[in-house]
């Protein structure tokens, strides 16, 4: 068992904003793990494996309710670190959460219920009364705490004190503990200050200086790292849409995305058709000129082309729609791939003239390339499997083939998240598996009035030829 979930985690290209687990978790020689660790091994990895080999019809049904008590678990904690949360997915938390601890005590007799499976059925109350999770969590504390631990107190004892029977007296005395805590932490930030500031100390010690930044990058376990970029987000006010104007680089589009590209604004903008070879018209695109970038940030989560870094080009997307079908039922999210990202001088929306003397700066386009879908293909051990995954919903993900349809043009704010992607090999066939990474919030093609086993099952993930 632990083989196929090391051999999977090897091959899942996860977004920069998670930090991969050990890939020796579980061993003796790896240890202890933290919690962050956990959450990415239980959420992500876990389900990819449990999934494909205790999921099947033909296995003991002991078996098929351990990967269902499990899922309840993973539904729950996804659920309660969500960034926005609402009163109907706190009843799904609720919902999940109770069916997994009764599960839980029928499966194993022996198992003891801990204080913390007591806690998890009120933690309903917590985010019905405070909110979603981070805005209350102790992962900030934990730093400091794990940050603490890791220094050398040589078996020093803290803040103390004696009781005097005699005089009824408490005589507090302080301990050494926290004086060292003191010097270690000024130590440490003497130290960055003279690496950072002094240039002739840089000059000799330059080497030094990028091991230590990269050992200081590493100090984010988990999903830390996109707990940092949402407080970076919220509290410096930054962009929705971001990128280094430094970057840009002008260059020629090829005919086919010039093509897609036209396609795109017809369908956005339909008048503009008959208008086709006016000056100055968006439509016509006549030039293949743009300037193209590797890279930008959308709420502060950066997403790239598959050339630039590709764990951080797999999303999750909603296709555009025509204006005329703006207010009927939207079309299912489906993920892809970013090819290119760029900025078309002639592509300006007629709708949003600029005033005189006003700077109006293109807006980006981004071409992406959707995976093609599992649902049609005639091999049903493969439509069997995928049907496993969808059962539990968006903790479960689902299945696509491993190739890609023709490009579209998307805009940023059609984007919903990254996904992580494992290729699978399932009888003689290569697969996709795809996992959304949204964190803010469910998107309702996941809970359209369905129970545990129908929140994913119409979904359609993936473009259909």
């Amino acid at each position: 068992m632990m083989e196929a979930v090391w051999a999977d985690m090897a091959l899942t290209e996860l977004p920069s904003w998670v930090t991969k687990a050990p890939s020796n978790w579980g061993t003796a020689a790896r240890g202890k793990l933290s919690a962050n660790n956990w959450r990415v091994i239980c959420t992500i990895h876990l389900p990819i494996t449990l999934i494909r080999l205790w999921g099947g019809d033909d296995l003991p049904d002991n078996q098929k309710a351990m990967l269902e008590n499990f899922m309840d678990l993973v539904h729950a904690v996804q659920i309660a670190n969500l960034r926005s949360i609402s009163r109907k997915e706190i009843e799904l938390y609720e919902h999940y959460i109770f069916h997994y601890i009764t599960s839980f005590k029928s499966l194993y007799k022996l198992a003891k219920v801990k204080p913390i499976h007591h806690a998890s059925l009120h933690y309903g109350d917590v985010l019905q009364g405070f909110g979603p999770a981070h805005t209350h969590s102790a992962a900030f504390y934990e730093w400091y705490i794990h940050s603490m631990q890791s220094k050398n107190h040589n078996m020093k004892l803290g803040l103390s004190f004696d009781l005097s029977l005699s005089q009824y007296l408490m005589l507090f005395q302080s301990g050494e503990l926290e004086l060292m805590f003191m010097q270690s932490s000024t130590r440490e930030a003497n130290l960055q200050t003279l690496l950072k500031d002094d240039t002739e100390v840089h000059s000799h010690v330059g080497d030094l200086v990028e091991v230590y930044k990269s050992i200081l990058a590493k100090d984010v376990h988990g999903m830390h790292l996109a707990h940092m970029i949402d407080a970076v987000h919220l509290t410096q006010k930054t962009a929705d849409i971001a990128y280094d104007e430094d970057s840009l680089c002008e260059t020629s589009l090829s005919d086919a995305i010039i093509a897609v590209l036209r396609q795109f604004l017809h369908c956005k903008h339909p008048g503009l058709s008959e208008k086709d070879g006016a000056e100055g018209s968006s439509a016509s695109v006549a030039s293949s000129k743009a300037k193209v970038l590797d890279r930008f940030s959308l709420c502060g989560v950066q997403y790239s082309t598959a050339s630039h870094r590709a764990h951080d080009s797999h999303v999750f997307f909603q296709p555009p729609l025509p204006l005329s079908e703006m207010s009927e039922l939207k079309p299912s999210p489906e993920p892809g791939q970013i090819t290119h990202i760029f900025l078309h001088p002639q592509a300006l929306a007629p709708c949003c003239p600029t005033s005189p003397g006003q700077h109006h700066q293109p807006p980006i386009y981004v071409c992406v390339r959707p995976y093609a879908s599992l649902q049609t293909s005639p091999e049903p051990e493969l439509g069997n499997i995928d049907q496993m995954y969808r059962q539990f919903g968006f903790a479960g993900g689902f299945l696509c083939k491993n190739n890609f349809l023709p490009p579209i043009i998307i805009e940023p704010s059609n984007i919903i998240s990254h996904v992580a992607v494992t290729p699978l090999k399932i009888g003689g066939h290569r697969v996709l598996h795809i996992l959304p990474m949204d964190r803010v919030h469910l998107s309702q093609d996941f809970l359209s009035n369905r129970t545990h086993g129908e929140l994913f099952s119409t979904t359609s993930s993936c473009r259909h030829p």
